[in-house]
């Protein structure tokens, strides 16, 4: 009896280890568990896989976490899946038809194929890791009952009268705030600038018009863009402590009333409308707008934002086992998770939610579904 009693442990935990995935997300997405949980076993899984999720408690602890807590499934940006690239294992051959399928889309297929290259790491001779879960992009958030006209290049913040504007409201204490107090952070706002700037007056052999319309100078104008933002720095024009506020707390000096102009993400528009989160309700009456550029910019003076994905990858055992077939059914049920819940169909019962506010990488959704239209 008592040996009966062990083969069905033994048979309990196999199950759970072949039907069971842990996906490791960033607490900010910790709303959609309940809510991914019921649309992949309801719709997608017929109840016979279950999803685990796991947050861990901070930034720095987010690369160790992922092993030491044996996740399956891990969601990470450009920047952190190309600086901790040795920590996911290569799926590119079971994603790469999905891929193709995606970026072929006639609707989505450009936001996809765009997105899809910012997974090209250098060590991997172009192999994708990865699935975009979201995307997001970069805004410019001003205090509209205090600044008549929408500013719209790095030089209209030299016009504004911030000491007059301080002198008749006195909560105010930073003029300009950024959120990149992270390295990948200004890493996203260094490219975006690059991109929205490209003067390349002082550049020998000036890229032609072509070359700028498909912004493929990073390079060649990242010197540009640095002497730029030193120039914002020296001015004061951009205070360096209040750069050097994280995303959240940025919102919430916003949200204060105590900055006049925020360059933010656009998802963050939800933590500073929505009365369900946690930050300061003390909300200020403001505007949004794309963010700056140079008057120099060609092509009239239009801006493009770079888009940054947030996607899902397979995490790599914390010790590597003698049992190839399990690791390998590990990886299958995890890949097969991730092309599930990435997909345009799943993606189509998220946003039906009232606690969705990301923004897919299908485009199509914006339009379409009233789902997006207050996000």
């Amino acid at each position: 009896m008592k040996k009966i009693g062990v083969y069905l442990v033994l048979i309990f935990l196999l199950v759970r280890e072949i039907y069971s995935v842990k996906l490791c997300f960033p607490e900010k997405y910790s709303k959609y568990e309940n809510l991914i949980k019921t649309i992949y076993g309801g719709h997608f899984n017929g109840n016979s896989q279950s999803l685990v999720f796991y947050y861990p408690q901070n930034e720095d602890s987010y690369a160790t976490d992922l092993t030491t807590q044996n996740c399956d499934i891990a969601l990470v940006d450009p920047f952190f899946y190309d600086q901790n690239y040795n920590l996911f294992v290569n799926i590119n051959d079971k994603i790469e038809e999905t891929i193709e399928n995606r970026v072929s889309d006639p609707t989505d297929g450009k936001i996809y194929e765009q997105l899809i290259k910012d997974l090209k790491h250098y060590e991997s001779n172009d192999l994708v890791n990865a699935l975009p879960l979201f995307m997001d992009y970069g805004i410019l958030y001003y205090r509209s009952d205090l600044i008549q006209d929408t500013p719209r290049t790095w030089k209209d913040l030299n016009t504004i009268e911030w000491e007059s504007i301080k002198d008749i409201n006195k909560e105010l204490t930073m003029f300009y705030i950024g959120q990149f107090s992270k390295d990948y952070e200004f890493y996203y706002n260094l490219i975006e600038n690059v991109v929205n700037t490209n003067d390349f007056s002082s550049i020998e052999n000036k890229p032609n018009v072509s070359d700028q319309r498909k912004y493929d100078v990073f390079e060649k104008g990242t010197s540009y863009a640095v002497n730029q933002f030193k120039n914002l720095f020296d001015e004061e024009i951009i205070n360096e402590n209040a750069w050097n506020k994280n995303s959240e707390v940025s919102v919430s000096n916003f949200n204060d009333g105590k900055v006049l102009i925020m360059r933010n993400w656009s998802s963050y528009l939800y933590n500073i409308t929505s009365a369900t989160t946690s930050y300061n309700k003390k909300i200020p009456e403001f505007k949004i707008t794309k963010i700056l550029y140079s008057e120099d910019k060609y092509n009239g003076g239009s801006t493009r934002a770079v888009n940054k994905g947030i996607y899902l990858t397979v995490v790599k055992p914390k010790e590597e086992g003698n049992d190839n077939t399990v690791e390998n059914n590990r990886v299958t049920q995890s890949v097969n998770v991730i092309k599930t819940i990435t997909s345009k169909e799943f993606m189509e019962f998220l946003i039906q939610d009232e606690v969705f506010y990301d923004i897919t990488p299908y485009g199509s959704f914006i339009s379409q579904n009233k789902g997006m239209d207050n996000k």
